[in-house]
């Protein structure tokens, strides 16, 4: 009679679903032991536990714990007397396809991982993402079950129930019109809400990243596809207030103003993990809100793993994902193609979600660190290392969110320094190291340690003074990590940080252009006969006299004009503003070094002291190139 009703209750808990427990999928009631004497019937007594099912063949038994205490009676049990030892009732299950019927098209879930991710947790309904975009269609057959609800507020009586000041707000807000349908006539922001969660194994079209988590549908853009600052910051601060913790903005080049990193600075602030696009332009230049240190950025790759032409890489990417031939939902309720960084933002927004319904703790720095830390670097001549952590990986940040563990870290990684060099005036400055793995990171100036001010994941700041000589970062146990000389020993000098040419190949970067050593830049000529060399400065002063410090020779003819000219940020908004010409000439025909003096740097910087600069040179012979010896700012 005792075997037939444990035979009874282990079949009525079979039916009950698996919950994860150190990271790993098991029965939320049951556990295993392992029997080595008698005494362990009486050691399960005890604790409360029942026997339900014995395995004498083998020495094991099923038991079931009191509700409540799975883990605290495993442990428990481990040394009990009698017992060899007690596990959880692991729950397995094949690796995950679900049935939505254009799963093969989805080259690009596959390639993250997304299905071996999916074989831990789909996630839950508990993690809300803000698509900050041109709009959701709301009612796509494959979005709708996703869509979030604000539950203070009754739909269409025209007043604001939640007294949150918007009106009828219950699956988001029209940030671009004023009114509270988020309805999407572009067609943008309902493909990324399908790529970040498409409802899954429903037997529908496709399935997101997040098939599980919510979308919280924020128009911020004209129906033509342009996005104002009057619609997007007070989204921020609407989405953050209303619970979303994920934002995915799939939008980049409107320099806009301080009030956008204020507000996305207040939604960090509340928990909320930025996620935006780096852009499309094949460029180095740091657009925004990608660029943004808290903001995490994403450039785009292809099925076999290269950097997508179009994408924006360097620095300011932080992870990649895919970009090209993507299969999404459609404003006209079917299901279309997608590419572009936009369609990069989203899988990496997707995925934070997926983590985020995967544990209730992970906050915006595990889940971001979870994403970086377990990325898979990429490589790719001429770029290097396009991305700074390189493609995501879903099942690989899953296991380490799960199991509450963290990825090995990536080898540290000095991009570049700015200011560099000394000052005169003894009061000291602060500079910044821009890499990766630098927390901790230890810095010194002609062999004297540097008062360090901060460091972090993928920077350090320290301060500059009247020691001189070279600067070498170590990490923090004392291990180099990279040695670079001062081009002015006595003056501090804001060097070039990254250079780039859409339609053309660069090779070398900061350390190369640092200092006159023959060590080059060299930048190809464009199929269009020009050499059109780009360069970025960061952390510049935003005011006062700069001269301009520039050497370059040309190899395979000489032929031609060459123009210097920095970005005018008068019209706060790049690329639509002008170049202006500082200097022109014909193309030197041997090594040439330029000293141009700018009586008021001001115009030429953003309000992060970020500056444009470019070489521009036409009418080149067919396989000349520019090569660049040096390139920085000085007092």
């Amino acid at each position: 009679m005792i075997f037939v009703a444990a035979i009874l209750s282990l079949s009525a808990t079979r039916g009950l679903e698996p919950i994860i427990v150190n990271g790993g999928l098991c029965h939320p009631r049951n556990l295993f032991v392992k029997l080595a004497s008698e005494q362990a019937l009486a050691s399960v007594e005890a604790s409360g536990s029942i026997v339900i099912e014995r395995f004498d063949k083998i020495g094991w038994a099923v038991i079931q714990a009191p509700a409540g205490s799975l883990q605290a009676t495993q442990k428990r049990l481990t040394h009990a007397p009698g017992i060899e030892a007690c596990t959880f009732d692991r729950a397995a299950i094949p690796a995950y396809t679900p049935n939505d019927p254009k799963w093969p098209d989805l080259w690009h879930m596959r390639q993250i991982k997304a299905d071996l991710a999916w074989d831990t947790t789909l996630g839950t309904s508990l993690p809300i993402v803000a698509v900050l975009d041109t709009g959701v269609k709301v009612d796509h057959e494959d979005l709708s079950r996703n869509i979030w609800k604000n539950t203070g507020e009754i739909p269409g009586n025209g007043i604001d129930d939640d007294n949150n000041g918007y009106v009828d707000d219950y699956n988001g807000y029209d940030f671009a019109y004023g009114d509270s349908n988020p309805n999407d006539v572009h067609g943008h922001g309902t493909g990324c809400a399908g790529l970040v969660a498409a409802a899954g194994n429903n037997s529908i079209g496709i399935i997101g990243v997040a098939p599980k988590a919510r979308i919280m549908a924020i128009k911020v853009a004209l129906d033509s596809g342009y996005f104002y600052d009057s619609a997007t910051v007070p989204a921020f601060i609407y989405a953050a207030d209303m619970g979303a913790r994920v934002f995915s903005m799939s939008y980049y080049s409107d320099r806009v103003s301080q009030a956008e990193e204020d507000a996305l600075k207040y939604a960090y602030n509340r928990g909320v993990l930025p996620v935006a696009a780096a852009g499309n332009d094949y460029s180095v230049l740091p657009f925004y809100p990608a660029a943004y240190d808290f903001v995490l950025a994403v450039g785009a790759t292809t099925q076999n793993n290269q950097k997508a032409s179009f994408s924006n890489f360097g620095w300011l990417v932080d992870v990649a994902a895919p970009g090209v031939s993507l299969t999404t939902t459609s404003a006209n309720g079917g299901y279309g193609g997608f590419s572009g960084t936009s369609g990069a933002c989203p899988h990496v927004a997707g995925l934070a979600a997926l983590l985020k319904g995967a544990s209730r703790t992970a906050n915006k720095t595990i889940l971001r660190n979870a994403i970086e830390d377990t990325a898979t670097l990429l490589t790719q001549s001429p770029f290097g290392e396009f991305s700074l952590h390189g493609l995501i990986n879903a099942e690989a940040a899953m296991d380490v969110v799960t199991s509450g563990t963290s990825a090995p870290p990536k080898a540290p990684k000095v991009n570049f320094i700015s200011p560099v060099g000394y000052v005169q005036q003894g009061l000291g400055a602060t500079a910044r190291v821009y890499g990766r793995n630098l927390l901790g990171a230890k810095v010194k100036i002609g062999g004297v340690d540097a008062t360090m001010v901060t460091t972090s994941r993928d920077s350090a700041y320290f301060r500059i003074g009247v020691n001189t000589g070279s600067i070498t970062v170590e990490t923090a146990s004392g291990e180099l990590i990279d040695t670079y000389s001062p081009p002015e020993p006595k003056k501090p000098v804001w060097p070039m940080n990254e250079a780039s040419s859409p339609g053309a190949s660069v090779t070398g970067g900061f350390a190369q252009a640092l200092r006159i050593d023959g060590q080059v830049v060299n930048c190809t000529r464009r199929s269009d006969g020009l050499v059109l060399l780009q360069m970025s400065f960061r952390r510049m002063p935003t005011s006062g006299p700069l001269k301009l410090v520039l050497k370059r020779a040309y190899a395979g003819g000489t032929a031609g004009g060459e123009s210097v000219q920095l970005y005018n940020w008068a019209s706060a908004s790049y690329p639509y503003g002008p170049f202006d010409e500082l200097f022109a000439t014909t193309l030197p025909t041997a090594s040439d070094n330029i000293l141009i003096s700018i009586p008021d740097i001001a115009p030429y910087v953003d309000f992060e002291g970020t500056a444009y600069l470019r070489i521009l040179t036409q009418n080149v012979p067919s396989g000349a190139s520019l090569n660049l010896d040096t390139a920085y700012f000085r007092k």
